[in-house]
């Protein structure tokens, strides 16, 4: 498998393991539950071993909306979401569940007046956009600055609090670096970084989060936290699976923090390097993999 292909794969599948890694454990308090290192049964809507959440549906709506339109379709995006939380479509239960409560008002927003950026900015500042968002900077790599803007477009149509979109353009810089070759350490220094940044986002450009202990880690719902989370695990380890192991035995929002992180280490190291019993024991695996090989695919024929 060429690099180009095994980073995009590697943050697809990344996403989906991580979901269901985590999927298991969330909403129960750190400590609360047996370490967890491989999937389970169970958990708050009694999943079997490797299904995945809402995390996974949602991006699994965006890459198929990708693949078939050929290109960034907010409104095809929006229909996708909305036939998910309808109809089940991309679930792996065959029915819509854990969806936000974010995420539940915006689509009803849109099924009524069919405006795609149907999030608002008082809503609170929760982590929904940032679990689905690979196929955005992996589609629009090429341009940072065009990677950026179409992140917070894609933000903005469930989530629009400014919290959710500079954590989601954060996240969108580090696939779109990392997607581009550039090294662990450059990306986490945000010495590239294009935008202006607000004060409780300094923490993360400056690296100031990384010098935490692991106490201070938590799997709050919010995207700040989430994105924190996930760049500290990246940071403190050096492989796919042991971050992962980091960060879903958090608790709390697990699946989604899960999500988050193997979105980047899945980049970062490749498909290669996700554990073989992981991407096995993943629910519709293969269907995933072929969804993900036809992005491969469009997107190398933007390249060329």
């Amino acid at each position: 498998m060429k690099s180009f292909e095994n980073k995009i794969m590697g943050s697809i599948l990344g996403l989906a393991v991580g979901d269901a890694l985590g999927a298991p454990v969330e909403f129960k308090e750190k400590g609360s539950f047996p370490y967890i290192s491989h999937y389970q049964d169970g958990g708050e809507f009694n999943l079997k071993a490797g299904q995945w959440t809402d995390d996974t549906s949602l991006m699994l709506c965006l890459l198929s909306s990708f693949v078939e339109k050929k290109t960034f379709d907010l409104d095809d995006q929006m229909n996708r979401f909305l036939k998910w939380w309808k109809q089940g479509y991309m679930s792996s239960t065959g029915e819509c569940f854990d969806i936000g409560n974010t995420t539940k008002a915006s689509l009803s927003r849109f099924e009524q007046t069919k405006l795609a950026l149907s999030g608002e900015t008082s809503d609170k500042a929760s982590n929904g956009a940032l679990m689905r968002l690979a196929p955005v900077p992996l589609f629009y790599h090429y341009d940072l600055s065009l990677s950026l803007h179409q992140t917070a477009l894609q933000c903005q149509t469930t989530h629009a609090p400014s919290d959710c979109i500079e954590s989601a353009q954060l996240l969108s810089y580090v696939l779109t670096s990392l997607l581009n070759g550039e090294s662990k350490e450059s990306v986490l220094s945000f010495k590239d970084y294009p935008l202006l940044v607000s004060e409780k986002f300094l923490a993360i450009v400056r690296g100031d989060i990384f010098k935490l202990s692991k106490e201070q880690i938590n799997a709050e719902g919010l995207a700040y936290n989430t994105l924190e989370a996930a760049l500290y695990a990246f940071f403190h380890f050096d492989n796919f699976y042991d971050g992962l192991l980091f960060v879903v035995n958090l608790g709390d929002d697990s699946d989604t923090v899960g999500a988050v992180y193997g979105q980047i280490a899945g980049c970062a190291y490749g498909y290669n390097n996700i554990p073989a019993f992981l991407l096995e024991g993943l629910f519709q695996r293969e269907e995933i993999e072929l969804l993900a090989r036809e992005f491969v695919g469009l997107i190398e024929g933007k390249r060329t």
